[in-house]
């Protein structure tokens, strides 16, 4: 999950310093959480803060997932690591690089536990480190818990900037994790990568791709298990090589098992096609079938309609087929970085997210990321730069659950500004018991909630009856609430929204129970700072019917363009 390109980077590259943490979910609006400054590097107090990401899960116990954010270019332009509280967004530990380790946090990987104390540890790149020689990289084993150096790899290949790439793999039979490291710039820019015990520091394997000028290497992700026989493996971005279509670019996934390698799956950029594997991630599903799938970045794709759009291809295992294919406005840069997120709108499926960072070229569309759903390909949020900065979204990877909602979040990396921003929305998928709900009862304390069926027979007719829509955590208190429903028989199937089995209303025949100006059909309602109540008595004349009822909020900001509804469970009233 890399994001510069040796052949057109400065010192490893576009600068990068704004980080956003966002979470996500189905009709989600954004807004900022918090910021998180990264002391700047001097003399020119650009640290690159959010390179690269990774998350450790709960660190300190605290129930909060955490996070770690490399700085490349902070302390005096040797780089720094800073693990961060999802709870409070404050530093847990920093560690600034040794003097040599240039660029310390361009490259981060989460690594299975090495040292036994039930924390997960931390890969950190030091891709232009000159203690071995003059830009030849290091790797550093960090303690997840402290930050603390628990293994030191040292490379000694002038220029080749091992470390420039990260993943962690396990091993079917083998105890300790296993740490692949990038190096594009081997024997004559070839490219390739080394794995590593973890635990221990020993090379295990070691691949160099067969032709100058390959960088291969250049981007690592764990593939997942591609072949379904107990090992992960690696997808590799080898973003300069001719591949066999006439395009650049090529994308492998290989298998490292019993200290050999070979290829599983070769997959093509295809004709006309730039940098293809320039950012690759692994370890999704798409489509459900249990097999590893990967997605792969090529920012600087030319569509023939425009320059530099940006080509994301998702690719399924175990046999490479495309499963989708999209591409960015001109000049976008889409690609740059893609990530996995987990299954942010909660269908069972992994999304994915990648990043839209423009260039500074006039014209060129606003820098944003966007969120996508891996089964249906369709759009789930779009998140842009609150500080209008080119580079927004150079860097995207999966932030975990840092503030606990219930809904995972995304971590992005912004452009030359030096501080990072904690971002977020209030979480608004459909059914979210959590944030927004609807309560029934014939009896004014004692409520039901999702799911709810309630059955009334005609002898219940005149009884009270009360509806409460509220929001239990205050996420939506202030926006505009009602209520919907829509009566049918009671044998009847019950009618859904066509693509979304949550929404149970029938658009054809709903009516609105209440809204924030009328009266609702069983009596007057109010509206207490959590949402809407009515109060009434169980109607006559219904024998016979069901009345669906759902609410809703209209969320403060359109989502695509439309307003964007939350909605709540449905409840059925059967009438017997």
């Amino acid at each position: 999950m890399q994001s510069t390109n040796p052949s057109r980077r400065p010192p490893l590259g576009l600068a990068i310093s704004a980080v956003l943490v966002v979470s996500s979910s189905l009709m989600a609006q954004v807004g900022i959480h918090r910021t998180l400054s990264s002391p700047p590097a001097m003399p020119s107090g650009n640290n690159r803060a959010g390179s690269d990401f990774a998350s450790l899960g709960d660190v300190n116990g605290d129930g909060h997932d955490d996070y770690a954010m490399g700085s490349p270019s902070a302390s005096i332009g040797i780089g720094r690591v800073r693990l961060i509280s999802g709870a409070t967004g404050l530093p847990l530990w920093d560690f600034n690089g040794p003097f040599s380790a240039r660029s310390f946090g361009f490259a981060l990987a989460r690594i299975p536990d090495v040292n036994a104390d039930n924390v997960d540890d931390l890969g950190v790149g030091a891709p232009d480190s000159d203690s071995g020689a003059v830009d030849a990289g290091n790797v550093y084993i960090l303690s997840g818990a402290t930050g603390a150096t628990l293994r030191t790899i040292e490379w000694t290949g002038p220029g080749d900037h091992f470390g420039f790439s990260l993943a962690s793999i396990r091993l079917a039979g083998l105890a300790d994790p296993y740490l692949v490291v990038g190096i594009p710039d081997r024997t004559f820019s070839r490219g390739g990568f080394n794995v590593y015990n973890a635990a221990t520091g020993a090379l295990y394997v070691s691949y160099t791709a067969p032709v100058n000028g390959d960088h291969a290497g250049f981007s690592l992700a764990n593939a997942g298990d591609w072949n379904d026989d107990g090992n992960q493996d690696i997808v590799v971005g080898i973003p300069d090589r001719l591949n066999a279509d006439g395009g650049i670019g090529e994308v492998r996934v290989i298998s490292v098992v019993g200290a050999a390698i070979s290829t599983l799956s070769i997959i093509s950029g295809g004709t006309g096609t730039t940098q293809f594997g320039h950012s690759v991630d692994g370890g999704g599903d798409l489509n459900g079938d249990e097999f590893s799938d990967i997605i792969v970045g090529a920012p600087y794709y030319d569509s023939g309609a425009g320059t530099n759009n940006g080509r994301m291809v998702t690719i399924t295992g175990p046999f490479g087929m495309t499963r989708h294919t999209l591409i960015g406005l001109s000049l976008a840069r889409a690609g740059m970085d893609v990530s996995f997120i987990g299954d942010l709108d909660h269908d069972g499926f992994t999304d994915f997210a990648y990043g839209y960072p423009s260039s500074a070229v006039a014209g060129a569309p606003a820098g944003r990321v966007v969120l996508r759903s891996g089964h249906l390909n369709t759009a789930i949020g779009t998140i842009t730069d609150p500080l209008a900065i080119v580079g927004f979204g150079t860097t995207v990877a999966s932030a975990g659950d840092p503030n606990r909602d219930g809904h995972l979040d995304v971590l992005i990396g912004n452009g030359p500004e030096n501080i990072a921003v904690l971002a977020g929305v209030n979480p608004s998928f459909v059914g979210s018991r959590e944030d927004l709900v609807l309560r029934t009862s014939n009896n004014a304390s004692d409520f039901r909630s999702w799911p709810d069926v309630q059955v009334y027979n005609v002898g219940d007719v005149g009884e009270s009856l009360r509806i409460d829509l509220v929001s239990p955590n205050s996420s939506y208190v202030g926006t505009f609430p009602f209520i919907i429903g829509y009566l049918r028989p009671t044998a009847a199937p019950n009618a859904t929204l066509a693509g979304y089995p949550e929404v149970h209303l029938d658009p054809s025949a709903y009516f609105f129970l209440f809204d924030a100006g009328q009266m609702g059909i069983f009596g007057p309602a109010i509206l207490p700072p959590s949402g809407v109540q009515v109060t009434g008595a169980v109607p006559a004349g219904l024998s016979g019917l069901s009345m669906m009822l759902q609410g809703a909020v209209l969320a403060p900001a359109p989502y695509l363009g439309n307003p964007a509804f939350t909605l709540t469970n449905a409840v059925e009233y059967r009438f017997l």
